[in-house]
Order: structure tokens, then C-alpha cells, then sequence
């Protein structure tokens, strides 16, 4: 992938990155190899390789991790979410509950918003439940 911020540290999911893949996937498919992905990232990115037929036979993110060391959750097909700074319908515990709804995910870690808030452990946690969740769908 393309990147961007300090040191070259944030991955993009560019129009040139999907032509890329797209070139190397059907080179892999017509020399019966498979295709591994590094730095995914999160939900959104792999539900847009999915949108693009584009999905790698294996795949590696840390951003399941990452983003709960640093305040933020995601749910299936949902971007990040800052949950230890009280902004937007999302931090609300009524936010968080319509979130589970909507994107029909519930896990032990995310029962209670105040461990979100503030375990990160409970963060990383929840963030890996609903990146397999992803997957699974």
C-alpha cells in the first residue's frame, strides 16, 4: 500500500494500491500461488477490497490493536471511534447500544462503556472480536 503520515507509518488504500492488487492477484490465480496482504488495516479497508472482489488468501492488520491502545473501537463495516473522549452519539452509552444493533455485534468486552473508556485491554479486545466478525461475514 501507498502511505502517509509521520514516517511513512499510515497505510492507504489507494485506487493505485487496488489496480496494483488487482495486477498481482490474477498473476497469483494464473501460477496457482496465493496472494498475502500486510497492513490491512481496519474493517473499512478489507470491507473495500471485498467491495472490489479483491479479497487476499491471508492477511495481517494491527490496527485492531493499535487503535485500542490509543482510545478508539470499531465495529463491523464501521470506522473508528474515539471512546475515551465524550463527542458525537457514538460515546453515549445509548450511541454505543444503537451501534451494537445496527451492526449486530456484541461481545463481552464492549457490555459496558465505562471498561471501553477506560481499559485498553478491553478496547484491543473488543476491536479484535469485531475484526473476526468482519471476516467471518
Amino acid at each position: 500500500w501507498g502511505t502517509s503520515g509521520p514516517n511513512g507509518s499510515v497505510n492507504l488504500l489507494s485506487t493505485d494500491s487496488l489496480a496494483l492488487l488487482d495486477k498481482i492477484s490474477t498473476f497469483a490465480r494464473e501460477y496457482h500461488q496465493s496472494v498475502h496482504c500486510f497492513g490491512v488495516g481496519g474493517p473499512n479497508s478489507y470491507n473495500r477490497l471485498r467491495k472490489n472482489q479483491l479479497i487476499p488468501h491471508t492477511l495481517d492488520s494491527t490496527t485492531w490493536w493499535k487503535a485500542g491502545g490509543f482510545g478508539s473501537i470499531f465495529f463491523p463495516n464501521t470506522s473508528q471511534i474515539q471512546i475515551t473522549v465524550r463527542r458525537g452519539i457514538e460515546t453515549t452509552k445509548n450511541g454505543l447500544e444503537k451501534l451494537k444493533i445496527t451492526t449486530n455485534h456484541s461481545c463481552y468486552f464492549c457490555q459496558n462503556i465505562e471498561s471501553l473508556r477506560k481499559s485498553r485491554n478491553h478496547r484491543i479486545m473488543h476491536n479484535l472480536a469485531a475484526w473476526l466478525e468482519t471476516l467471518e461475514r
